[in-house]
């Protein structure tokens, strides 16, 4: 084996372990050591054809699953294994016996989903979800799914040019509206991007270049819009963060997309976010509301554009206040309210809502699945939902 991919391997097994003495408990690190042996005497020496040794994938997405989504023991093994189905030397009794019937049912059912994608189904992507549901008995095989292709997409370059096209566009009309369903917004803003980037290059250099060409005004908009909040939350003696930025290169090709307009002509480029710091659980509401007003005061607010996911949070577990108010020099701006407990649950891959415990019980386990379930199975949909046309023009110059 190349020295190069000894060590990232070797590196890739210590950081998974590590995350499993931190997070699980000594009997699932034990099991998961073990599977990394039993991973190594049947993956070996095997490369693929981009040459690198079999093993370094699966142990990216078992490290994804665990980190990202707060995955725990069975869904980790079966992401080190999965892989296996590739061997003939693979015996599912024996991996059974080892590492039980849950991860061999979680293992078959990402080998069933795999082949199931081709460009001969029509990616409508709550079709797309049920199908795949009706096909799987457990959604952490779904969850998984979304790991195995964010590793994919991460190291795109190993794949032929047929297949990063393939892999762009069943990212962008299937997995990305997953992560969103799911609240995993950091996953689904760089599957976005990702598909953006894939499918019109031109486009997104185009954009990218604009950014940086207009980083010192741009900048200098955001300073400006802040100061007077900043000013009027000093006042009622709240603590906070503030972070203020550019809106994704995907979000402003979409606007320019659906206004059939330039860059220069988008009119909403900036997003704010107030992080409202060591606020009591029964205060953050009206905390929340406080700020608003300060906000509101200041700037003209679009009552359309109004969404309190506090008082009634998404199905996700999302909460926030949002609103889109006209700023300075006339431009619109989105800003976004909520606490440093709600902005935890938001920006940690829902490690917070959606990790559980596979050693809590098999209640606890079916009540954490089913509601993960209910989640991807609702065709409800928001103002931030993906649309995503894979016929859509390119703004290449």
């Amino acid at each position: 084996m190349d020295e190069k991919y000894q060590a990232k391997e070797h590196a890739l097994k210590n950081e998974l372990l590590k995350i499993a003495e931190e997070k699980l408990s000594q009997e699932a690190y034990t099991d998961i050591e073990l599977a990394i042996k039993f991973g190594e005497q049947i993956y070996g020496k095997e490369l693929r054809k981009s040459g690198e040794p079999y093993f370094i994938h699966p142990l990216a997405v078992a490290i994804t699953a665990a980190e990202e989504l707060g995955m725990a023991r069975n869904s980790i093994i079966a992401a080190l294994l999965h892989d296996l189905y590739d061997f003939k030397s693979f015996n599912e009794t024996e991996l059974a016996d080892k590492f039980g019937d849950k991860v061999l049912e979680i293992m078959r059912g990402l080998h069933k989903i795999s082949g199931l994608y081709t460009q001969n189904i029509t990616l409508q992507d709550q079709n797309y979800i049920n199908l795949i549901l009706n096909i799987v008995t457990d959604v952490r095989i779904i969850l998984l799914k979304l790991a195995d292709r964010l590793q994919n997409m991460r190291n795109i370059g190993n794949f032929d040019a047929e297949k990063q096209r393939s892999l762009a566009v069943e990212i962008g009309a299937l997995y990305a509206p997953i992560a969103h369903r799911l609240g995993l917004y950091q996953v689904k803003t760089e599957m976005e991007e990702f598909w953006l980037q894939m499918t019109h290059p031109g486009a997104y250099k185009n954009i990218l270049r604009q950014i940086e060409k207009n980083s010192a005004s741009l900048d200098r908009y955001i300073a400006d819009f802040t100061k007077p909040i900043k000013e009027g939350l000093d006042e009622i003696g709240v603590k906070y963060e503030m972070k203020g930025r550019v809106k994704s290169v995907y979000s402003i090709w979409r606007k320019m997309e659906k206004q059939n307009v330039d860059f220069e002509e988008v009119y909403d480029f900036f997003a704010i976010r107030i992080i409202l710091d060591e606020v009591a659980r029964e205060q953050e509401k009206a905390i929340c509301w406080n700020a608003y007003s300060i906000v509101s005061n200041l700037y003209r607010p679009n009552p359309k554009r109004l969404r309190d996911w506090i008082s009634a949070p998404k199905s996700s577990g999302y909460e926030s206040l949002h609103t889109t108010v006209q700023g300075l020099d006339d431009k619109w701006v989105e800003v976004q309210i909520r606490t440093r407990r709600m902005d935890d649950d938001a920006e940690k891959g829902q490690a917070a809502h959606w990790k559980y415990k596979e050693s809590g019980g098999a209640s606890k386990q079916d009540e954490w699945l089913a509601k993960v379930r209910d989640v991807l199975e609702s065709p409800a949909k928001g103002d931030e939902d993906i649309e995503i046309d894979t016929q859509a023009k390119d703004f290449s110059p």
